[in-house]
């Protein structure tokens, strides 16, 4: 397992909004459908698992490719239920919530700590990723239920979701404990990088970014695979920290790093939303000038439909 640092949080959220857009661009963008989506999730996933069980010491590469076809998987697992199954976000939520709660009993009970610097046996690291892949399902459901079901909408429940973080920090800092802390944090990450998702990817004219669900996978995996290297490299060097060390390096070299990414992966996001904003203004002018153009000779130009989901809060708001 993997110290707990800057690093590690920030790698935490980028690969739950890879869990978002990527789960979405596969089945949407690609054209695989969810079903054999899915079914290539899990075997890339089970694969995964396979070779985390079989390493004898934390290797960051496959820990992270783990955490990511969790993050994958998971959303898939919640959209099965939502999207085929009709089941209502409010009930998975429900459902994901006591779930969790019960490999958390098990867990406890079996083991006498929940705590991830005492992992150090196979059967331990099989709750945990038991409770990984729970929590990825229960963030999804909540975040969607709050960002569409409550009609909070996108930004506000990614300002919500990242409050609720920070004020989880200051309660660690203030004494709270730090292995209830860390999975309340660990669990809240899900729903903010659900909330960052929808926010880069969906159009403009529902309260997005419309940056895409491709770009953002690829802007987020980079930034990702940067993080990742550079902890592969540290271990490769320094060997393998003890379990509830420091960052290699020092807390400030961690926390410059950390930031570092997270301004390159926002800096980058607006950048290219406000270049698909301009092409996409640019594209309307000259389907409008062809238009004008050719109205004369051909009539009346058909008219293009565009088929968009939109979530409830944006329908309300746009209701007169």
């Amino acid at each position: 397992m993997p110290a707990i640092t800057a690093t590690f949080w920030v790698i935490k959220v980028l690969s739950t909004t890879i869990g978002e857009t990527f789960a979405d661009y596969l089945a949407v963008n690609v054209g695989l459908g969810p079903i054999v989506t899915d079914a290539i999730m899990f075997v890339l996933l089970a694969t995964a698992l396979v070779l985390q069980f079989r390493t004898r010491r934390y290797t960051p590469w496959i820990y992270w490719l783990c955490v990511v076809l969790v993050s994958i998987f998971g959303t898939q697992l919640t959209d099965f239920f939502t999207d085929t199954l009709g089941v209502p976000l409010a009930a998975s939520t429900v459902v994901f919530s006591v779930l969790l709660a019960v490999v958390f009993a098990i867990w406890h009970r079996q083991e006498r700590t929940l705590a991830i610097a005492s992992i150090n046996t196979p059967r331990r690291e099989a709750f945990y990723w038991a409770a990984i892949l729970t929590t990825f399902a229960l963030g999804t459901a909540a975040g969607d239920f709050a960002t569409e079901a409550l009609n909070l909408g996108f930004r506000n429940g990614a300002l919500i979701f990242g409050g609720l973080i920070l004020a989880t920090w200051i309660a660690l800092r203030l004494g709270a404990g730090q292995v209830l802390t860390f999975w309340i944090a660990y669990v809240l990450t899900r729903p903010l990088g659900a909330s960052l998702g929808d926010l880069l990817t969906q159009d403009k004219d529902l309260g997005g970014l419309a940056l895409g669900a491709s770009a953002t996978s690829l802007l987020f995996l980079a930034a990702i695979v940067v993080l990742v290297v550079r902890e592969q490299l540290l271990v490769s060097r320094h060997g393998v920290l003890d379990k509830g060390a420091g960052p290699r390096g020092g807390h400030r070299q961690d926390h410059a790093w950390a930031g570092a990414a997270a301004l390159a992966v926002a800096v980058a996001g607006f950048g290219l939303s406000l270049a698909h904003g301009s092409q996409q203004a640019t594209d309307a002018q000259a389907d409008v000038a062809q238009n004008m153009v050719t109205a004369g000779a051909s009539g009346p130009p058909p008219r293009r439909v565009r088929c968009t989901r939109r979530p409830s809060w944006a329908i309300s708001a746009s209701s007169p």
